[in-house]
């Protein structure tokens, strides 16, 4: 059984001897058809089928590229030679115009109507321009510099008055009073492309046929690009002729005829099995007389038709899975699957190969259908396997991944199925997630056994360094002991020598509660604000009794200090202040010598501050450098010593501010102790 053709279209210029390789179809009003070929000129009567040839006894090469017919009088004709020819319609008579420039400088592609005295020509090496009143033929000038010699294929003057260029390294644009410029599209689509034949439709859509990147929809108002392939149903992507009908958009190509349906955007295409002249067609070889009348002409002749008689059917083709081959881990071993429907191929990380063979219900030109997959996430729209119906993947990546396939045939004609097979590939087991949440583990536990031993060994760090400090101010705190212990002996001694026995037993009483609380006292750390104030109240006792009553003292607690007993501060370190205030700021005053001590809380510190009129600090110098023995003064000593290493342990912990006093005409010191709560 074989497929008969379909009996529309009819077929001209299928010559005995030769085959017409057609370029340029014109007609008359006359129903005469004109066709430039690679084998002559030639007349085509459409109403009686007569075929004429035309000779030029001028011109020995018969190779004819583009043709127009002017006011049906005049047929102009280039070829490929350095000439154009005009043919008046009428008297049959043939006039040359030759090109003046240099030998083998080009050769026409296309002549077209640029006004009432110029025709455009598009050449291998650019466009130019025939002017009919001087008879002379000049480039065009262009105003763009390509890299390489711009071979013109097409020219459209759209509807708006913009020119648009098809040539082998893209596509030219030129605006009403502008140079041609480079149109790239979106993503430079068109960028370096080889364009072969331009077409405006009804809804002023420019149509671009390229040389193996299908055909283009440019919506230029949205700047929009529609593309139509292979994969898409077109029966070649080199597309190098368009025209429009009512209901579909038809494209000549390097195999095969296609055409669109405005309506389904589904392709229907046509081969010489189905009646038309030849599967390969010619760039410009195309010619619509009407609505009714189409030509396309290839490398046997003209295909004529009329569109409106060729209407979309649907077949109901199928494609099946013939045999697939892939390694499996159960059987170890490649196996050939002949069903693989709802099963998942599991395959080990290192075997993740797949093939598989597929075919279609058409029994006839089988080996013209194309088979397409895709791999779901994985490739970049469908890839075309050829006729073979072989999809054979290599390298799959680990994961999960379905494979489609589907077929057309040789007509256009998609399956009505599409054929789903589910590949699972195992992961290499140090990138499997069970194996990275294993590291990631560790890898977590790693840094935290190394942090919480760093943590641990500075901790140990921190602790015997606040031991040290610890120690040092222990050290201190007994070193100002016997140095308290010192001066209140002294003190005694005088009291006993100048006062006698009984101001001696007072003495001894408040000296032995000053001395119990300094025992209890240098075996805290901290101590309450309250101990400290009843401890300072009894060593200022002590130290009136000595001056017999002559000292004023005053205590002074401000409001903002509620609870005493709750805050804590350094013990003993207020003490020796108020011992330098009294011993070399106080006694050495003749007259009235009073001590102010005040507390109070100021924002996060407490403050403490301890006024004397005395005699102030530079007069104490100078009684101290009169005297005939001289000692150091170890209570400042100690206490600075103190404070530097408190501050070491807890910074800025405590400030201390001395300074002179002078308020109401009299002298005396002012220390002001800070203490951070």
């Amino acid at each position: 059984m074989l497929k008969t053709a379909s009996g529309k279209f009819t077929k001209h210029l299928q010559l005995k001897n030769a085959q017409a390789s057609t370029r340029g179809i014109v007609s008359d009003n006359n129903d005469n058809l004109y066709v430039g070929s690679y084998a002559g000129l030639f007349k085509i009567n459409t109403k009686t089928k007569a075929t004429k040839a035309i000779f030029d006894p001028l011109y020995d090469y018969n190779y004819y590229n583009s043709l127009l017919v002017e006011k049906d009088s005049i047929l102009w004709i280039t070829g490929e030679d350095l000439f154009i020819k005009s043919m008046n319609l009428k008297t049959n008579k043939i006039t040359d115009y030759r090109y003046k420039g240099k030998k083998n400088e080009f050769y026409s592609s296309f002549i077209k109507q640029k006004s009432v005295d110029s025709l455009w020509i598009g050449s291998d090496v650019g466009l130019y321009v025939f002017d009919k009143k001087s008879k002379r033929i000049s480039k065009y000038p262009h105003h763009y510099a390509p890299p390489k010699p711009l071979r013109v294929e097409d020219l459209l003057e759209s509807k708006d008055g913009n020119l648009w260029l098809a040539t082998n390294l893209g596509l030219y644009f030129k605006e009403r009073g502008k140079p041609f410029v480079e149109y790239l599209g979106n993503n430079n689509f068109f960028k370096n492309q080889s364009i072969l034949t331009l077409y405006e439709d009804k809804n002023n859509n420019l149509w671009i046929g390229t040389n193996n990147l299908g055909v283009i929809m440019l919506d230029i108002t949205n700047d929009k690009l529609s593309v139509y392939n292979q994969s898409k149903g077109l029966s070649n992507n080199s597309v190098c002729g368009i025209l429009e009908s009512k209901n579909s958009m038809w494209f000549s190509t390097y195999y095969g005829l296609s055409s669109l349906s405005k309506q389904t955007k589904k392709f229907n295409n046509f081969y010489e099995e189905n009646g038309i002249s030849d599967n390969e067609f010619n760039s410009r070889s195309v010619y619509k007389k009407n609505d009714t009348t189409f030509y396309f002409g290839g490398l046997n002749g003209i295909t004529e038709f009329n569109p409106e008689k060729i209407t979309f059917r649907r077949k109901k083709q199928k494609i099946f899975l013939s045999v697939s081959e892939y390694y499996s881990k159960g059987k170890q071993e490649n196996i050939k699957d002949y069903s693989i429907t709802n099963k998942v191929i599991s395959l080990p990380y290192d075997k993740n190969y797949f093939s598989a063979e597929f075919t279609m219900n058409d029994l006839f030109y089988k080996e013209k259908n194309d088979y397409y997959y895709k791999i779901e996430g994985l490739t970049n729209g469908w890839i075309n396997v050829g006729s073979s119906g072989s999809v054979k993947l290599f390298g799959l990546p680990a994961g999960n991944h379905i494979l489609l396939v589907k077929g057309r045939d040789f007509e256009g004609f998609e399956t009505v199925n599409t054929i789903k097979i589910n590949i699972r590939v195992e992961q290499i087991f140090f990138k499997a997630p069970w194996f990275i949440t294993l590291i990631i583990l560790l890898i977590a536990m790693l840094i935290i056994y190394i942090f919480r031993k760093n943590a641990h060994r500075q901790k140990k760090i921190f602790e015997r360094e606040k031991e040290i400090i610890e120690l040092k101010s222990s050290a201190l705190k007994s070193q100002m002991n016997p140095h308290f212990v010192f001066n209140i002996l002294n003190n005694m001694q005088s009291v006993m020598i100048l006062k006698g026995e009984l101001a001696v037993n007072k003495y001894f009483v408040a000296f032995s509660r000053l001395l119990r609380s300094t025992l209890d006292m240098s075996k805290k750390e901290l101590v309450s604000l309250k101990e400290e104030i009843e401890y300072i109240n009894n060593y200022v006792l002590l130290n009136k009794l000595q001056l017999n009553e002559e000292l004023e003292f005053n205590l002074v607690i401000d409001e903002s200090i509620k609870h005493p007993e709750a805050l804590f501060i350094p013990g003993m370190l207020i003490q020796p202040f108020v011992e330098n205030a009294i011993l070399h700021g106080l006694i050495p005053k003749n007259g009235k010598k009073k001590l102010t001590i005040e507390y109070k809380l100021q924002e996060n510190f407490l403050i403490i501050s301890i006024v004397d009129n005395g005699v102030g600090r530079e007069a104490s110098k100078l009684v101290k450098s009169n005297k005939v023995f001289m000692y150091e003064s170890w209570s400042t000593s100690i206490v600075n010593d103190r404070v530097r290493l408190l501050n070491l342990k807890n910074k800025d912990n405590v400030n201390i501010d001395i300074i002179d006093n002078g308020e109401n005409n009299e002298k005396g010191t002012k220390v002001i102790l800070r203490f951070k709560i």
